[in-house]
């Protein structure tokens, strides 16, 4: 079932400094939310052919280091960059509302952004207040 409101672009900001640019989505994959986060200068690196057709996903940069770390209700995202277009970022949410399945989610890299794709645990859980607030942590 798509929403109109299922997209929406937020600018948070934790008490010592500003959080990238994020956006939220339950319609890209069926069963997961999407979390699109903006991060300038990464650059993703390439598949190799073996790879494409065995549906590797692209997880590496080629100016920095990126690691999506996934609990039951939380994920950190840590990117090191090459210290010259690509500064170190971490993004995390630690209070999700929902449990998610941390083996079947990941994270996709492309050029300035990584995408988040959270699991969820029970299909039956309605994560669309929290989509279409653009608050991804529960109260």
């Amino acid at each position: 079932m798509k929403r109109p409101f299922a997209n929406i672009t937020v600018m948070q900001k934790m008490a010592a400094r500003e959080d990238p640019v994020y956006l939220l989505s339950d319609t890209k994959k069926e069963g997961y939310v999407r979390v699109r986060v903006e991060i300038q200068g990464l650059k993703a690196k390439k598949l190799t052919l073996i790879e494409k057709f065995t549906g590797g996903k692209r997880t590496e940069a080629k100016n920095g280091t990126v690691l999506c770390h996934f609990q039951d209700r939380g994920f950190r995202l840590e990117v090191q960059g090459d210290g010259k277009k690509l500064t170190d970022e971490t993004f995390e949410r630690l209070h999700l509302p929902y449990d998610i399945d941390t083996e079947t989610s990941y994270w996709e890299t492309e050029d300035n952004f990584v995408n988040i794709f959270l699991k969820k645990a029970d299909d039956k859980d309605d994560w669309s207040p929290f989509i279409e607030s653009g608050k991804l942590e529960a109260e």
